[in-house]
Order: C-alpha cells, then sequence, then structure tokens
C-alpha cells in the first residue's frame, strides 16, 4: 500500500544573527519544522516492509546539522531516518539512494537533488495510522581565508510518501475431481498422477479422465486452507469462475465453512448443502461465491487461521460441453484501515501445490507433442526438448520424440504426418530446412516414439534458431471449430548456431592473416588494414549472418619482463553486422571509428572471445547448459563435441581467436627523431687536431618516436607519459628491459663548411670534408664507439640503457685531420652541416628522421701553432718571447680575428701567423723546452699573456743553439718537414766585452778596443732585431 502527500513545504533555517555574523556560532544553528502524515494503511498482522521515500530540492551537502526524524503512534520518541548514504546531520545531501545505496552507482551527487527510499520497518507497528515527522535544518558559519561565508540549508520538501505491505491472505486451494458419463449412476474419481524429478521428488500432479463423454457431469472437491505463518485471513470470501468449457448444475453445492480436518470424505461432519443464493452462497451467471471461515455468516466471511489452523471445503457440480478448460479462483480484499475509502477488490489465488488437469472427450486422440531434441530421450528427462550448440555448415541430427500429456515419450495413437521446420521466428514466413516425416502404423504398432533426422546443415550464424513442428489436429474430428493444425514452436528450445572461430583478416589481400608477423606504427590509426573474420570449420570461408559488438584487446606478448601493462589502455572494439559479411571492424571504442591502433611500440596479441553470441545455451541452474561453458583444458578443441567434459557433445560456448592463426602485431616508432643538434664548443678558438685534445661536442637527443594521431583523438591515454607534451611523444617502451637496441649511427657531414680548404690547399668538397673530420668518444658517455673491421670512423652506437621512456641523449667529439707542413686558413662548421644515418632496433630498423635546428650552433677552426723567432743576445743571459696563434692568410679577419678581449697581432718575422690573444691550452712548461749546446732555461717560465710567454735564456759561451718546444701536435708547424715533432728556433749568445779578433785603437788610446757594430750605436739590447748587419770596424 502506498500513501503520497505532495505538495511544497519550504524548510529554511533562522537567519544567523549579527553577533553570529561577527563572532561566528559555536555550532550550526538549526531550525526545526514538525508535520503529521495520516491515514497509513498498513498489514494487521505480520511482516510490514514499510518505507519512506523524500524527495526535496535545494540543499547543500556541505551544511551539516540537518536530521530527518519519525515518531509514531505507539512511540512517543523521535529517531533519526538513516542509512549507509544519508548519515545524521546530514541526510539532506544531494544524493539519490535507495536503502542506503546509489541508485546510480555511478553519481554520487545530484547537486541539490535529494531523492532518497529508508527502511522505516522498524518504526512502524501494524496498528500505526500515522506518523509524525520532524526536520531539522542548519546554518553554519564559515572563514575561509578572512572570508566569511555563510553556509546554509534551504531544501524545498516537494514530495513524502510512505508504503507497506498490502495485506493479502496467503490463502490456496488444492482441487479433487469427480466425473459420472451421461449412462453411469455414481461418480468415479479421476486419477492422480504424480510426476516426480530424478531425485525423487514431487514436482506436480496430473488430475486425469481421459475419452469421458460429452455432457459427463463434474463434480469438484475445493480445499481451502491458510498456508501464512503470520496472518489470519479475515472475512474470506472464495470466488469461483466457472470456465465456459462447463455449465454449472444448478444447486449443487455443498459447504463445509470451517473444520479441522485436512481431508475430504463425503460422511465429513458439517456439510450444508443449500440451495443457490441461500446462506453462505451466491451464484452469479456461471460463477459462485461463498462465505468461509470461522464465524462465517450470510454474505460475511470468517476466518481461515494461519499454520493451517482449520479449513474449508466447498463441493459444486459442472456438465462438461466442449474441450474442458480449468476454473479459477479469486477471493476478495478489503482494507484493514476503515479511516481509508478504498473499495473491495479481488484477487486470484494460487494453488496450494502445482498440478494440471488432462481431461480428454470420447473419440479424440490424445494430444502429441512432437518435440526436438540433440539427443535421444533416456527416460530421465535430461535430453527432452533440448538443443545443443551448433556450429556454421557442419552437419547435425536431431530427434523429434512424441510425448504423451504425463510428459512421458511415447508412440502416436494413430499414423500421423508431421512437418518440422527450421526458422529464425517462430512467426516467420520461411525457412532455413524443411522435412515432412510421418509415423507410420509400423512405427505405432512397435510403440516407437522418436525418428531421427540426419545431417542438418546451415550455411549462415544464427544468435537463435527454433523448430517449428505442425501436424493436423486429432480435435477437428470432433470439433469443427478447432484449428487445423497444431502447431508447436514457442515452447521449444532455441539454439544458437556459431563460428567456429576467429581469424585475422588482411583486407588489402582479402583473405586470412598467413603472416607471423605483422608491423605497424604505434601511435597510429589504422581504418581498413585489418578486419577480425568469423570463419567456418574449413578456415577458409566466412561465416556470414554472424553479427556482434565485442570487446577486444592488444596483449603485450613480454608485458612480465618490462611491466608494459597497457591492457587497460587498447581495448578495442569489433563490430560485425549482417551486412559485414562475417567480417568485422575494429575501432578503438563501439561509438568511434578510430581506427586500429596500439597507444605505444611492442609485439602484441589480439586477444577477442565471444562467449555471449550462444547465451541462449546459456542457462541458469538447475538446467545445464547447452554448450561448454569456461571449460579450458590444453587438449581441448573448442569445436570438438568429443570433447565435451561431460561426455554430451556439446562444442565450447564461446568463439575463440584460432591459436594456430594468431599474429604477432609488432609496433614500431614512427621513426627515430633527431632533435636538438647542436655543436658545443669549450673554446672560441678551436685549434685542428689529429689527436682530438682539442675538440667540440656534437649533441643531440634521440626520439623513439611515436605517432601522434592517436594521441590527438585520446589524450587521456598519455597522461602517465614523462615527455608527453613535448613536440615529438616517445615510445614509453622503448628501454633497456623493453624494447631499446644499442642505436647505430653513422655521423656525417652533408654540406661543405663554411671557408673550408682541403690539407692540400685546394677549394674544400664534401668528399674531402668527410675525409678529413675526425671523430671521438666522449669519455663517460652512453654514446660509444662502433668498433670493427666493418665499423667507420663515424659509426658511433648509443647504449640501450641511456633510453628513459624512448628518449636518450647522445654526444661525441669532432675535429678535423691537420698536417704538420701545411697550414690552412679558418673555417666554421655550423650544426645543420651535419647528418646522420643507420639506426637499428631490436623490432624493426628505421632511419633517423632529422630535424633541422631552429638555432644554429657553430664552431671555428684553426690551425695553430706555437712559434718563436730567431734571438740573439748576451751570452750571460736574455729573454725571448714565445708566440701562441693561428694562421690567417687573406681570411676572413672580421669574423675570425675578433674573440677574446686582446688585439690579433702578426707573429714577428712570420707572414700570415697571428697571435691569440686568448690562448689558454697547450702552454708550454719548463721541461717542454730542450737545447742541443748548453743552453741553459731559467726557471721562471711565464705564463700565457695575451697569446705571448717569456722564458729568459743563457749560456756560458758565446755560441749559437737550437731551442725545441715539445708542444702538442696541433701547435707544430714546419714547411719542410711533415713529419717533424718540435717546433724550433735559434738562440746565438754574445759577449760584449773582451779581447777578440778585430780590436782596434781609439784615438788616445794605447789599449786595443772593441769596434763599433753598426746599428749598435754604443749598446746590444736590440741587436737581436737586426740579424742581418754586418761588422763595421
Amino acid at each position: 500500500m502506498v500513501s503520497i502527500f505532495d505538495g511544497l513545504e519550504k524548510l529554511a533555517p533562522e537567519w544567523l544573527t549579527n553577533y553570529e555574523l561577527e563572532h561566528g556560532a559555536s555550532k550550526p544553528k538549526t531550525s526545526i519544522v514538525e508535520t503529521k502524515f495520516n491515514n497509513l494503511n498498513n498489514p494487521k498482522t505480520g511482516d510490514i516492509n514499510a518505507t519512506l521515500t523524500m524527495l526535496s530540492f535545494g540543499a547543500k551537502r556541505e551544511v551539516e546539522g540537518d536530521d530527518i526524524e519519525i515518531k509514531t503512534e505507539h512511540n512517543n520518541v523521535f529517531n533519526s531516518v538513516t542509512s549507509e548514504n544519508n548519515k545524521k546531520s546530514n541526510q539532506f545531501n544531494s544524493t539519490m539512494t535507495k536503502f542506503g545505496k546509489l541508485i546510480n552507482h555511478d553519481q554520487n551527487f545530484t547537486n541539490q537533488i535529494d531523492l532518497d527510499i529508508f527502511d522505516i520497518s522498524k518504526f512502524i507497528k501494524n496498528n500505526d495510522t500515522y506518523v509524525n515527522m520532524r526536520f531539522t535544518v542548519a546554518s553554519t558559519l564559515l572563514n575561509k581565508g578572512g572570508i566569511k561565508i555563510v553556509n546554509a540549508d534551504r531544501p524545498n520538501l516537494a514530495l513524502v510518501g510512505f508504503s507497506s505491505r498490502m495485506y493479502r491472505p496467503e490463502v490456496c486451494y488444492v482441487e479433487d475431481l469427480y466425473y459420472k458419463e451421461p449412462d453411469e449412476i455414481g461418480f468415479k474419481r479421476a486419477k492422480r498422477i504424480e510426476i516426480r524429478s530424478k531425485t525423487g521428488k514431487l514436482e506436480k500432479e496430473i488430475i486425469e479422465a481421459k475419452g469421458i463423454k460429452k455432457d459427463t457431469i463434474l463434480k469438484f472437491v475445493v480445499k481451502v486452507m491458510n498456508e501464512s505463518k503470520n496472518e489470519d485471513a479475515e472475512n474470506f470470501v472464495l470466488k469461483t469462475i466457472i470456465n465456459p468449457s462447463q455449465k454449472y448444475e444448478p444447486n449443487s453445492t455443498t459447504i463445509v465453512q470451517t473444520t479441522t480436518t485436512s481431508n475430504y470424505s463425503d460422511g465429513m461432519p458439517g456439510q450444508k448443502h443449500d440451495a443457490d443464493n441461500v446462506g453462505l452462497q451466491r451464484l452469479s451467471g456461471n460463477n459462485l461465491t461463498f462465505f468461509l471461515g470461522q464465524g462465517a455468516i450470510s454474505n460475511r466471511g470468517g476466518m481461515i487461521k494461519k499454520n493451517g489452523g482449520n479449513y474449508a471445503y466447498v463441493i459444486y457440480k459442472t456438465k462438461l460441453e466442449n474441450d474442458f478448460k480449468e476454473n479459477s479462483y479469486k477471493t476478495t480484499i478489503t482494507s484493514t484501515n476503515p479511516a481509508i475509502n478504498l473499495d473491495p477488490y479481488d484477487t486470484y489465488i494460487k494453488k496450494c501445490q502445482p498440478y494440471d488437469f488432462n481431461i480428454t472427450l470420447e473419440g479424440e486422440d490424445e494430444p502429441n507433442d512432437f518435440v526436438p531434441s540433440s539427443k535421444p530421450d533416456d527416460g530421465t528427462g535430461a535430453f527432452k526438448n533440448r538443443l545443443l550448440t551448433q556450429i556454421v555448415s557442419k552437419p547435425f541430427d536431431i530427434y523429434i520424440t512424441n510425448y504423451g500429456e504425463d510428459g512421458k515419450k511415447r508412440a502416436p495413437h494413430s499414423p500421423v504426418d508431421v512437418k518440422v521446420e527450421l526458422v529464425t521466428s517462430c512467426d516467420a514466413t520461411s525457412n532455413l530446412y524443411e522435412k515432412n516425416i510421418n509415423f507410420n502404423q509400423d512405427m505405432i504398432t512397435n510403440k516407437i516414439s522418436e525418428i531421427l533426422l540426419k545431417d542438418i546443415k546451415v550455411d549462415k550464424a544464427y544468435s537463435a534458431l527454433k523448430f517449428r513442428i505442425s501436424h493436423p489436429n486429432p480435435k477437428k474430428k470432433t470439433d469443427p471449430t478447432a484449428p487445423e493444425k497444431i502447431v508447436s514452436c514457442e515452447n521449444l528450445d532455441d539454439f544458437a548456431v556459431r563460428p567456429s572461430h576467429f581469424r585475422l583478416w588482411d583486407n588489402e589481400a582479402g583473405t586470412i592473416m598467413s603472416t607471423s608477423t605483422k608491423s605497424f606504427t604505434g601511435g597510429e590509426t589504422y581504418n581498413d588494414a585489418i578486419s577480425l573474420a568469423a570463419m567456418k570449420p574449413n578456415d577458409s570461408d566466412l561465416a556470414r549472418g554472424y553479427a556482434n559488438s565485442l570487446l577486444a584487446s592488444l596483449v603485450a606478448k613480454n608485458g612480465n619482463v618490462c611491466n608494459a601493462i597497457l591492457d587497460s589502455k587498447n581495448r578495442l572494439n569489433v563490430n560485425f553486422t549482417e551486412a559485414s559479411g562475417g567480417l568485422g571492424k575494429i575501432t578503438r571504442s563501439a561509438n568511434s571509428n578510430d581506427g586500429f591502433s596500439y597507444s605505444d611500440i611492442g609485439d602484441t596479441t589480439f586477444y577477442v572471445v565471444d562467449s555471449s553470441y550462444t547465451s541462449t545455451d546459456q542457462h541458469a541452474s538447475p538446467r545445464g547448459d547447452d554448450c561448454v561453458k569456461k571449460y579450458r583444458k590444453p587438449a581441448f578443441d573448442p569445436n570438438n563435441p568429443a570433447d565435451d567434459p561431460d561426455g554430451i557433445g556439446r562444442v565450447s560456448c564461446d568463439i575463440e581467436l584460432k591459436k594456430e592463426g594468431n599474429v604477432t602485431f609488432q609496433f614500431i616508432p614512427e621513426d627515430m627523431q633527431i632533435s636538438n643538434l647542436k655543436v658545443v664548443k669549450d673554446d672560441d678558438v678551436t685549434y685542428l687536431d689529429n689527436d682530438g685534445m682539442q675538440k667540440v661536442k656534437l649533441s643531440f637527443d634521440v626520439t623513439a618516436k611515436l605517432s601522434d594521431t592517436l594521441k590527438g583523438l585520446h589524450p587521456e591515454l598519455y597522461g602517465d607519459y614523462r615527455y608527453s607534451d613535448e613536440k615529438y611523444l616517445p615510445a614509453k617502451f622503448y628501454v633497456d628491459a623493453c624494447y631499446a637496441n644499442e642505436a647505430n649511427f653513422e655521423l656525417k657531414l652533408h654540406k661543405v663548411p663554411l671557408n673550408f680548404t682541403d690539407n692540400n690547399g685546394n677549394v674544400g668538397t664534401l668528399e674531402k670534408a668527410n675525409e678529413e673530420i675526425l671523430f671521438f668518444e666522449v669519455l663517460g658517455s652512453n654514446t660509444k664507439k662502433l668498433t670493427g673491421s666493418n665499423a667507420k670512423k663515424g659509426m658511433f652506437y648509443i647504449k640501450k640503457s641511456a633510453f628513459e621512456e624512448g628518449k636518450a641523449s647522445a654526444e661525441v667529439y669532432f675535429n678535423f685531420a691537420r698536417k704538420v707542413n701545411h697550414a690552412k686558413n679558418p673555417f666554421t662548421v655550423f650544426s645543420d652541416d651535419f647528418s646522420l644515418d643507420n639506426l637499428d632496433t631490436i623490432i624493426n630498423s628505421k632511419s633517423y628522421k632529422y630535424e633541422s635546428p631552429a638555432k644554429k650552433t657553430s664552431a671555428n677552426f684553426y690551425y695553430g701553432r706555437v712559434y718563436a723567432p730567431y734571438y740573439e743576445g748576451p751570452a750571460d743571459g736574455f729573454f725571448a718571447k714565445i708566440y701562441y696563434g693561428i694562421y690567417c692568410d687573406d681570411c676572413d679577419k672580421a669574423t675570425y680575428l675578433t674573440s677574446g678581449t686582446g688585439t690579433w697581432q702578426a707573429f714577428p718575422a712570420a707572414t700570415s701567423w697571428y697571435v691569440n690573444p686568448s690562448h689558454k691550452v697547450g702552454v708550454l712548461k719548463f721541461d717542454d723546452f730542450s737545447f742541443s749546446n748548453n743552453t741553459v732555461l731559467g726557471n721562471n717560465v711565464s705564463a700565457v699573456n695575451n697569446g705571448e710567454q717569456l722564458i729568459f735564456v743563457s749560456n756560458q759561451k758565446p755560441v749559437k743553439d737550437i731551442a725545441k718546444m715539445h708542444a702538442n701536435m696541433w701547435l707544430i708547424y714546419n714547411e719542410f718537414n711533415k713529419d717533424a715533432a718540435t717546433n724550433d728556433f735559434t738562440l746565438k749568445f754574445l759577449v760584449p766585452d773582451g779581447n777578440w779578433a778585430g780590436k782596434t785603437l781609439k784615438e788616445g788610446s794605447e789599449k786595443g778596443d772593441v769596434g763599433n757594430v753598426v746599428g749598435a750605436e754604443g749598446n746590444f739590447k736590440d741587436l737581436s732585431k737586426k740579424t742581418n748587419r754586418r761588422i763595421s770596424w
């Protein structure tokens, strides 16, 4: 019983006072509204099953302090009405719940709408006719960052509903039947045939009287009892609706109003036989009304007690005029709450136990019941009306078995033609198979009840088929209005005809995929490359007619090794339609046309199983399945009935991908992207060096790049990718533990460096530039030089361990070859002068895809030299300068002689050579000088300043000596000796005082004096700068 109270009740808390707004309420401020709901209608006894339903608008979840309370007629205390998702102090919380559970389990917030159904059975008693409800609403003051916010519930209560179990007595009836044919005197009792299960449990009874004559008198004995454990049935009235196949015999009723005797007998005490419409019986047309039970009187029923406390019996007679149809019984329900103006109403009552009638008229054959089954009936009923799952184009057999009304197989009573059709639906106008069979007299004589139909074959897939079986209606002989034929279909078992298996289909080739491996690009979508094919058993023809929508996935083959848990990201949908001819389109999801794709890289296999297509053959216990469900063993062939573990001959419920034909899909990077290539120099001046002591670094990033097509469609798949926001999306699983390999590459120049000349003095060519460029490994780097007979000088590899989520950095030093005997002008190498080739990966070969750097970087290369000119000086010692610099023969001085802070001065006595004012590497030390004629080097060898270095040399004799500078090879130059290992210069030591050849007498002198040296001007300080002068005497 449901009572609804609608309208609109506004529930609002009191306003906060100015003081409370200023100082804050110590607890939520609440307001209370009470209301009363009258005229509830509960059962007088037994379970009440009471519920409270409330619909309101406007309440806020964040406000606490509200409450919903109930007080009933028998209890003067208000109690909170709560549930799991509607706790006390927060029932108005923007939820929709039923008995504590969310009505929509995915939605726990409905934005100020509350629809809640509470179980209030514990608060309500049977005799309660009203409840008081109290609603508490609250307001709170929040302080957020110094800003005061008032939160208040202002729900509008739109509807309140109460429901309780309607009073309906659990009264039931049992009939017994006696009959008397027209030419007989006494009544016979109809047979009661028990139908029992395999375990012996009584399932139902058949009340049987076969071949009786028309106008036979039927006497029904109806026992009424109350099976309820809680409620007595009060004011009980039994209404008998006699079927039109019978006509009531006037004044034939007998009533036992109440008794404790559970079995009827003719001599049972308390029987009353009154005329129609007298006492406890009323007749209306062909229907009877009886007032029964303890205390029953005319026009008002009495009590049928619970737990079979008493019984009532009704006996009445009818005349059978046509084919028998059983009668039905009702009772009248009256409200237990007189305050409610509820009209009495009738409701059917049930049988106390299951039984059916089998009453036939004389001259009628017993009806035949032809049923198809996949197995012959062994008498247990296990295979009756049971059709097993079949496979497209594979022949199968069925048995057509006839059953009697007792449910047991039997031969027909007379010869009969039977038409068997296989149809897609019971009202189909055409069929897939048709066979006319005949149960002839010999079969009837030999009591043959079934016919085997062999080699039925269905060439298309169907999720459900039925057999439609028709035969002449035997009742037509005695009843001209009866139908010509009896057609069975709806009540017969249906069964699926499924494809044998799935195969992956190459759309371009138009056939199943025969290769064991096929490569695709990770992150790319392929709309028409591959389909899933539903196949016939011959593994070459498509199973047309198959239609379903399936979930599939690409499963990483080595997911345990590299933790490639990508199944959830790579779910696919396969859609088969009738029109697709057995080919299913593979898409990213059911509601999109995004094609076949994989979110990363790796070896994968396609996984799909259809367990739903055969759902018509999968049953709830205790009925067995008509296919093998969720059964696995290594030797199990899902299409071989002999492998059925129960020996019934079933095939698998599942349609699976043929294991022998599964393909490994290799998803590889779109390419190996080279980016951020930079020339990184240590100094503005880099000297040419054969040995790599002077070098420039070339660095770049290598990205195993995914296609960004899928990311554009589903960016959520890449939310956990470290480099997802970068220009190139790396393959997360291109790492050492998964699919990364030692990435081999060869560095070359693809452009001639600016101002480059070769070591023979010719204008530079690309061939010569690549011949003279040198590459060196960076110590400790993940980039290593390739070795071996086939390795070229520019060949390196990036170690697998360098890749992190598909990205690695590479670095290589480079310089150019120099000849000791050939100086050359400076030149410039730019970052876009390089190219990279030949990358290998573990899953395929891909070339580098080079991105020219947006910002070019460069380095200048110079031919370097450490130099000293010819020196003369006093033997007791003098200073000599060492010069560090570069060669520039009419080079672009504005480009190449401007770095550093000093001025680029020319070398003394050396054309086209200039001092590098910023020189700071390869500086000569004390031990780097050697002499051949006893020259002594002072231990105060200076540092380099503005490209110059001072040394102090002396000798004990006036001699010449050759000074050798043991410099780094990149500072050695000797135009005449290509094998020179030192730079040399000449020292001449002089003794300015003493007797030596060439003495003369000065005017007025008596001793020999030193002659004048031309240009000496009385001193020798700058004598070394004038090396070509002669002595003047």
